[in-house]
């Protein structure tokens, strides 16, 4: 059936036009995963039995990469759902990398490219049109939505097809990238407008086309520098400083695949010129680059420099195609961390894998029913992995805290009810220990129910959950302020004063922690400090934005009874 091995390179658009009417914001609907999945490992088979799988430098460094990221998830104490996902987005990456091998192959994928491109582009543009303002596209984050258009971007030269066509394509990428507003974007736009002047074909048109491109890219980058509020993005360079920090804190074997926040959040830095010192998480390090270096570690980051060094020596032949993929997804990735997100990561691989030629003697034939079995059992895991953590690994630890909080505030609070969702707490910080907001919350929730019973064995067990979360993350101002308020139920003045302090210190707008201050100034007879910090908490309060943020609506808010006793208090008092 050899007609079958000329039609598989159409797997890859298949597969490819699920993702864009499967998409969700950053991730895939259930049926999309399930049905691109099975397209591939089809055409695997296919590719196996009748053509060899492609296993060159390149694509054994990738898979060398992605079995190391599944050894840190086995060996690190990191959430496994989250790390699984990481992992399967990994595995199909490097499945399509594998079955664009041979020139027909190559074509599919590179339109394929170009097509997610257009209509990335195409999206934003519309998007930018109907709601006059950035609009977040395909994806659901202008960035990744334009980093796909600018992959598709550097391919469309290279399609099969009439150069009307192309041109409509190039366009509609072009457009998409511009409108968006992201600065990497535009600046990789610049960048392969650079290769293809370089490497391009010396024709007057091609020149012409290439300064043209460059002058856009390099246009629409002063528009946003001009236009924009912190036009160096200082707050990314400081995102960057964490990153580095992470990264040396955690040699040589790294945080390990979705061990990145946990580690980060306790280097943030402070926003001096914000109500909210520390609204802003480094759950991400803004750079592919910094990511891998900081979870991967010494190990993972010398496979990355072998699949650069791969790459880079089979496109020294290539050509402009292999050179502008290349620059556009080396340019975006410094300035964003987007690889995890399934979607980009795999319009990355296509693009690479089809302007980067394979060789055509590392080629490995192997029996139908191993490639079938293996693909089916690996396709099922990914699949899972990705749509349904829940299924297996504990599920997701976030998903288990959100149910957590709002099982805790449906309806009168009962201990049964907190009980329940102490328990689903519990779950969350046996899968990600090291993630200081699930010690927090379950500290807190601790402390409601010893409130009911008075149960002093729950005191102090809300005590040492709350010391836990602190300890995971020194700089949360509110394990502080909940640490605060438990030590003094326990009567534990001085320590409930210094966590107290340290909350205030931390975030000087945290209204409850003034307020827990001046009564317990009142309690020991200190009416002007108890005064100067009720004071204090009126400021805090004042202070909070009109369009407050989740953590900003946590810093401000209060129980009222406790604001009017203490002002009758302070009151008498004169």
């Amino acid at each position: 059936m050899p007609w079958a091995l000329r039609w598989v390179g159409a797997a890859v658009a298949v597969t490819a036009a699920t993702w864009v009417s499967g998409a969700d914001g950053v991730e895939l609907r259930p049926w999309a995963v399930v049905f691109g999945v099975a397209v591939l490992v089809a055409a695997l088979v296919v590719r196996a039995r009748y053509g060899g799988l492609a296993l060159d430098a390149p694509r054994i460094a990738l898979g060398a990469l992605v079995g190391w990221i599944a050894v840190l998830a086995v060996t690190l104490t990191v959430s496994p759902s989250d790390a699984a996902a990481v992992i399967a987005t990994g595995v199909v990456a490097w499945g399509l990398c594998v079955l664009v091998a041979d020139w027909r192959a190559r074509a599919w994928a590179c339109g394929t490219v170009a097509g997610l491109g257009a209509c990335s582009g195409l999206l934003l543009v519309v998007g930018r049109w109907i709601e006059g303002v950035r609009s977040d596209g395909l994806l659901g984050n202008p960035n990744l939505s334009a980093a796909v258009a600018l992959l598709g971007f550097a391919s469309t030269p290279f399609v099969r097809l009439p150069i009307a066509t192309r041109w409509i394509m190039g366009a509609a990428s072009t457009l998409g990238i511009v409108v968006s507003g992201s600065r990497a974007s535009v600046l990789g736009l610049a960048a392969v407008a650079i290769v293809w002047f370089l490497l391009g074909p010396a024709r007057r048109s091609a020149r012409l086309v290439a300064a043209g491109v460059l002058v856009v890219g390099l246009g629409a980058f002063a528009v946003r520098l001009a236009t924009d509020r912190d036009p160096l993005r200082w707050e990314r360079v400081r995102i960057w400083g964490v990153a580095l920090q992470v990264a040396r804190d955690h040699l040589p074997w790294g945080t390990g695949p979705a061990g990145f926040a946990d580690a980060a959040i306790s280097r943030n830095f402070p926003q001096l010129d914000r109500p909210a010192r520390y609204g802003l998480v480094p759950d991400r390090a803004e750079s592919d680059f910094l990511q891998l270096a900081a979870t991967v570690g010494v190990p993972g980051m010398g496979l990355v420099v072998w699949l650069v060094l791969a790459l880079a020596w089979r496109a020294r032949r290539a050509g402009p195609h292999a050179w502008g993929c290349l620059a556009a997804l080396a340019v975006t990735s410094a300035f964003h961390t987007q690889l995890p997100v399934p979607v980009v990561a795999w319009t990355a691989g296509l693009s690479l894998a089809a302007a980067v030629p394979a060789s055509r003697r590392q080629r490995t034939r192997t029996s139908v029913p191993t490639v079938l079995g293996c693909g089916v059992l690996a396709g099922t895991l990914v699949a899972v992995a990705i749509v349904q953590p829940s299924w297996w690994l504990g599920g997701r630890p976030d998903d288990h805290l959100a149910t957590a909080r709002a099982l805790a505030a449906a309806g009168p609070r009962s201990a049964a009810r907190l009980a329940d969702a102490e328990a689903l707490v519990s779950r969350t910080v046996a899968l990600r220990p090291g993630w200081g907001e699930g010690w927090r919350v379950r500290g807190v929730l601790r402390a409601a129910r010893a409130s009911l019973s008075d149960d002093a064995m729950l005191w102090a067990a809300a005590r040492d959950d709350l010391t836990r979360a602190r300890a995971c993350n020194p700089l949360d101002a509110l394990a502080a302020l909940d640490l605060g308020r438990t030590l003094r139920r326990l009567v534990a003045t001085d320590p409930a004063r210094a966590a107290l302090r340290a909350a205030v210190r931390l975030e000087p707008n945290l209204v409850g922690a003034w307020l827990e201050l001046a009564q317990l100034d009142v309690e020991q007879g200190r009416v002007e400090a108890a005064r100067g910090a009720f004071e204090r908490a009126k400021r805090a309060l004042a202070a909070r934005p009109g369009q407050p943020t989740a953590y900003e609506q946590a810093l401000s808010s209060f129980d009222p009874s406790t604001l009017i006793q203490l002002a009758a208090t302070l009151r008498e008092a004169r």
